[in-house]
């Protein structure tokens, strides 16, 4: 262990945008975000929905905010949301979810992602639709070495309520997204 003066530490922590901690890659070759992007990649019409189930931990909840009732949250298992929702887009002629930009913290075997993504779909009917929405994800790395989402909440771009700053659909064309925060200190600080 480094012993830094106090002065010192708030400088080399100003200077530094990350810090990383070796042990949040610890057994898994795939990160939080590449791990939510493939999600996204699989969430097609066919999709083997159990296959993506295992992307939840069993007691995983999906939450939303209800359109119809401002500031009520809806709250459903993984395996009653894609019950529900994979014949609707196995339904469909294409359905898409693509992310825009994404965010991401994480602290050793936890992780935070937030996505902005644009979701696409034609109908069996041949009527296009789509949305932007927030996802944030919180995930936990298993002893198997593999990221598991544990929870996501989720809400479509509000008019007048701009996606998280640096996570616009220009910024990320750009090559802007902002990168994967990692934090974990190893630093012991004397004065």
């Amino acid at each position: 262990m480094c012993s830094f003066p106090s002065s010192a530490l708030f400088l080399l922590l100003a200077a530094m945008p990350a810090v990383s901690c070796a042990a949040a890659e610890r057994g898994t070759d795939t990160g939080p975000e590449a791990f939510i992007a493939e999600h996204y990649a699989r969430l097609t019409g066919g999709a083997d929905w159990e296959v993506l189930e295992e992307d939840f931990v069993p007691e995983a909840q999906i939450v939303r905010h209800d359109a119809d009732n401002p500031g009520e949250l809806i709250h459903t298992s993984v395996k009653e949301f894609f019950a529900r929702m994979g014949p609707v887009i196995d339904g469909m002629q294409s359905f898409r979810i693509e992310p825009l930009g994404m965010r991401s913290l994480v602290y050793d075997r936890t992780a935070s992602v937030t996505a902005y993504v644009q979701v696409t779909s034609v109908a069996a009917d041949g009527a296009a639709g789509g949305f932007t929405a927030v996802d944030q994800f919180s995930l936990a790395l298993g002893a198997d070495g593999a990221w598991r989402i544990t929870h996501l909440l989720y809400q479509r771009e509000v008019d007048g309520w701009p996606p998280p700053r640096g996570m616009s659909e220009a910024s990320f064309l750009e090559g802007e997204s902002a990168p994967t925060r990692r934090i974990g200190f190893g630093l012991s600080v004397s004065n």
